[in-house]
């Protein structure tokens, strides 16, 4: 029997080590996790490739993908768009581990994204194969590593961002399947997760 594939939504407070624990869940050799490729406006930098960490389009190719109903979902920074498009995701069912990276604010809101891009009936399924996580951590304890990792870091702007972060999860976290706190060393978060990870695939394929 093949197994079924997992979404795994991964958010949390801005600095709380998303991008961290993405990379090494992706490199775990138990796993075969894929990250979700978005679609983005703003032009490729030196050394991005198309197809492996955006897929690049022009402004007007965007708002075409939005008219056709492509895109799930969508945020403008600046004066460029970023989306994540329909197809990525339904590779959920070609029985695919996937990641999909995204902030608290629309992580919360999946179920009604899906509902309303997808209809009900085919929502249905990808929701039952999404696991929904919340990456948390002190909020010293963030700041700190933040003002750590960035030399030139803006502190006022990233406590700015830190606290919409909290506010959407306080508003929201009883949408969220799983909170792990990762207030240790990122080894024991991945392990946390990977347990969380380990007893959804069960689930799904028992």
């Amino acid at each position: 029997m093949t197994n079924k594939g997992l979404l795994l939504v991964l958010t949390g407070l801005s600095g709380s080590g998303k991008d961290s624990v993405m990379d090494l869940i992706l490199k775990h050799q138990d796993y075969s996790f894929e990250r979700i490729i978005t679609h983005n406006t703003r032009p490729m930098r030196e050394g991005e490739v198309h197809g492996k960490d955006y897929f690049f389009v022009n402004e007007s190719e965007f708002k075409s993908l939005i008219d056709n109903g492509e895109i799930i979902e969508h945020v403008i920074h600046g004066s460029y768009y970023k989306g994540t498009s329909k197809s990525q995701l339904l590779r959920v069912f070609d029985n695919k581990q996937l990641i999909w990276r995204i902030d608290p604010s629309r992580a919360a809101k999946l179920e009604e994204y899906f509902e309303e891009k997808f209809g009900k009936q085919k929502a249905k399924p990808l929701i039952s194969q999404t696991l929904k996580v919340f990456l948390s951590a002190d909020l010293e304890t963030v700041k700190h590593r933040y003002k750590n990792r960035e030399e030139n870091s803006d502190m006022a702007e990233f406590e700015k961002r830190l606290m919409q972060d909290w506010k959407a999860f306080s508003r929201n976290k009883h949408r969220f399947d799983h909170i792990v706190e990762n207030n240790s060393t990122l080894q024991e978060t991945l392990e946390k997760l990977l347990t969380t990870i380990k007893q959804k695939l069960e689930l799904l394929n028992s």
